[in-house]
């Protein structure tokens, strides 16, 4: 379901000298899309519809998912800026683009939205972010007036847009991604959603809001590059982030990936699921100790995820004969409680990964608490990265991996 998001606005639209005041005309493309004008906005006044999980992202992610699908990667970094759009779009129940834009009074009774993103979305794009209940929402930093293509006012008198050509698409984007970075994070804090920026302007935006959704992730990428970096390299570095992993793995090709994203969110319904009836529990006012015990619990869970991935076959059937004379026997803890629930050390998950994988490869009972780990494991089950980043990649895309 669509969140409903009012807004307090503190200045109002202009009337024309006839007293008519101009509706303004709102470009969509692929996805539904709402506004946000930032140059006379004060807040939120309330939300209605709201998801259970949301994530925000922004263009830079969802362009370079589009690359992926469609190709070529620009650079080795469209993988990870691919892997956070895909990030949003499977682990939240709704998720929003923020896309930079003007708004535009071109003096001939007609007001609309100039989206800056034209030039650097495809069609790929938007198919490929479609597998989620989303929408776009364009912040529009200022309001112009262009008469012949030039920009003759601004609703900010410190403006660096008059006299520019509407048509210098590159300019009027990178000042507006300036001018709309912080209230991109703060209205995806005020939204109480996820962020999930690859725009240097804005990552570092704080993603507390996600809990355990957050948590399980960040638990399952650096099991997953400790994992990966003990793998001898080849002609290139086979190292890609766990869900695009997932992703090309399942695909054909890479014009399937629309299709096989569109499969994986549903899988992954059981996932999201959990994750939020979780994340409740963290706000059920129960008691410290019980939240801890509670939380410890799935994060053991949760770091076993890649372990248990990791497994063969033959490990896993010795397992059963190991699991036969010991199913009495206590789980063991793997770590102790730590103060804040949802912190994720680093160097101490980097010192305990040998052990969980001792733990997982003689119980399946630590992966089994957790429907959502399960799920996780399970799915990223993939064979050879280096076969499936060589069959996907051409060559000149090949030689961004080394």
């Amino acid at each position: 379901m669509i969140p409903n998001t009012k807004y307090w606005v503190t200045r109002p639209e202009k009337t024309r000298k006839d007293g008519i005041r101009p509706s303004s005309y709102i470009p969509t493309i692929g996805h539904i899309t709402s506004v946000f004008d930032v140059y006379r906005t004060a807040g939120i006044h309330s939300i209605t519809n709201r998801p259970d999980s949301w994530s925000v992202t922004d263009i830079e992610s969802v362009s370079a998912l589009g690359r992926v699908i469609d190709g070529p990667i620009a650079s080795k970094d469209d993988i990870a800026k691919a892997e956070s759009a895909i990030r949003a779009a499977l682990l939240y129940d709704f998720a929003e683009v923020f896309v930079p834009s003007l708004k535009i009074d071109y003096g001939n009774g007609f007001i609309s939205y100039e989206r800056l993103d034209k030039d650097i979305r495809n069609q790929a794009s938007f198919e490929g972010f479609s597998c989620v209940p989303c929408r776009d929402q364009l912040l529009a930093a200022e309001f112009l007036t262009v008469k012949d293509g030039q920009i003759l006012t601004s609703s900010n008198e410190d403006t660096k847009l008059i006299g520019k050509s509407i048509e210098d698409s590159n300019f009027c984007l990178n000042y507006v991604r300036e001018i709309t970075a912080d209230i991109s994070v703060s209205l995806a804090l005020d939204y109480k959603a996820t962020s999930h920026f690859s725009d240097r302007l804005f990552t570092n935006a704080d993603r507390s809001a996600s809990g355990f959704i957050d948590s399980m992730y960040d638990r399952i990428e650096l099991s997953w590059d400790k994992k990966l970096a003990s793998i001898p390299k080849l002609s290139f570095n086979a190292t890609l982030p766990p869900l695009i992993s997932i992703v090309l793995f399942r695909a054909n090709q890479r014009s399937d990936i629309p299709n096989v994203l569109r499969e994986l969110r549903e899988e992954m319904e059981v996932v999201r699921n959990q994750l939020n009836d979780i994340n409740q529990v963290l706000e059920s006012g129960s008691s410290e100790a019980d939240i801890a015990s509670f939380v410890q619990k799935y994060s053991e869970s949760f770091d076993a995820i890649v372990p248990e991935a990791f497994l063969t076959n033959a490990q896993r059937n010795k397992r059963k004969i190991i699991e036969i004379f010991n199913f009495i026997r206590p789980i063991r803890s793997i770590y102790s409680l730590v103060a804040d629930p949802l912190n994720i050390d680093r160097e101490k998950l980097f010192e305990v990964v040998s052990q969980i994988e001792k733990v997982v490869s003689t119980d399946s009972r630590i992966i089994a608490r957790s429907v959502a780990a399960e799920k996780m494991s399970d799915l990223l089950r993939v064979e050879s990265l280096h076969n499936c980043i060589k069959t996907h990649f051409n060559e000149s895309e090949l030689k961004l991996f080394k």
